[in-house]
């Protein structure tokens, strides 16, 4: 409802109004302490992703973080974007320790949670999509 941000800040998830006032600490970001990357679903769930390490939620009222997906640190670095979608999954790109698996075959970077479970996506052809299929660039304005 863009009411309230979320940021990260001294190893912590915050919200402040967008009007402005105090910041709240909602929660310590689990592991490094460092995120790399946050979102708010319009059901009130914040969804961090640590660096080198899992995807976490947390509700926008504060709590302990609840681990969403976790890496396995012989296949995945951590994870990267996520971004909640209109129908509740989470859709975020993998940072994978090879960009090949055991068949030689293209890693899918793109998945979304859905359900409790890990889902691929690919892109165009059918390969493996990667973040330039998902970033436009946009003309800067003067």
């Amino acid at each position: 409802d863009s009411r309230e941000l979320a940021f990260e800040n001294r190893k912590q998830v915050w919200k402040v109004s967008a009007s402005g006032g105090t910041p709240v600490a909602l929660c310590a970001i689990p592991g490094t302490g460092s995120s790399i990357g946050l979102t708010w679903s319009a059901r009130g769930i914040i969804a961090v992703s640590a660096w080198r390490g899992g995807l976490w939620s947390v509700p926008a009222s504060g709590g302990t973080p609840k681990i969403l997906i976790d890496i396995d640190p012989l296949q995945v670095v951590d994870f990267h974007t996520p971004t909640w979608l209109p129908n509740g999954d989470l859709m975020y790109l993998v940072h994978w320790v090879g960009n090949r698996d055991s068949t030689g075959a293209s890693r899918p970077e793109l998945e979304v949670f859905s359900g409790g479970e890990r889902r691929h996506r690919r892109g165009p052809g059918g390969r493996a999509p990667a973040r330039r299929d998902f970033v436009r660039p946009a003309p800067l304005r003067q």
